[in-house]
Order: C-alpha cells, then structure tokens, then sequence
C-alpha cells in the first residue's frame, strides 16, 4: 500500500514539476488508459484461469454480475468526471 501512495505522489510531484513537457502529460494520460485495460483484461484472465471461481459462476448469479457492471461502470464514470473536471481546472488556471 506504501508502494502504491509512494508511486502517486511521485507522479503529482513530477505532473506539477514546470519544466514538464506538455506533450507528456498527454502521452501520461493514454499510459494511464492503456495500464487500466491491461490491468482488467489480467484480471478477466485470472479469473477464468481460476477453476473454482468458473465452477461458482452460475451459482454467483445476477446479482454478482450487476454488483461487477456497476463498479466498472462507476469508475469509468468516475474517472471521466474527474479528467474533465480537472480539465476545466487546468483551462481556468491558464487563464489567470
């Protein structure tokens, strides 16, 4: 968990850095994208490498299936809100 707070701060620290080229904050922006869907297709991976868990999958039913939509479905949600929210930040901050 240390690990994970470190590696935050450490991008904050190096996004707010001035002499950051501008071109890499978009290019950090895709990373992030790219790191995410990896992230979920190894996920997908490991649990359908997992016999147990295929095994429980008809008795997980509905409600697991919703319950696992509606997080993804949040957090993409949510991590629109907050690019355009920070978006708009950005834009009034260079205005000033």
């Amino acid at each position: 968990m240390v690990l994970l707070f470190a590696a935050l701060v450490l991008g904050l620290c190096v996004g707010r850095w001035p002499q950051f080229p501008q071109q890499l904050h978009a290019w950090a922006g895709r990373a992030a994208s790219a790191a995410l869907l990896l992230m979920l297709f190894a996920m997908g991976v490991r649990i359908g490498a997992d016999p147990v868990t295929m095994a429980n999958i008809p008795d997980l039913g509905s409600k697991a299936l919703l319950l696992a939509l509606g997080a993804v479905a949040g957090s993409v949600l949510a991590v629109d809100a907050g690019v355009m929210l920070f978006r708009k930040l950005r834009r009034e901050g260079g205005r000033s």
